[in-house]
């Protein structure tokens, strides 16, 4: 079923965001602080 990968994985790869730290350098916590 590649139809069912493809659908998981292209929403979930956006609604996902990256770790803690985004690729810009400065870690999320600034923006919770």
């Amino acid at each position: 079923m590649p139809d069912d990968s493809t659908s998981e994985f292209g929403p979930l790869s956006l609604h996902v965001p990256e770790p803690a730290v985004r690729p810009g350098g400065e870690p999320d916590f600034s923006n919770v602080n």
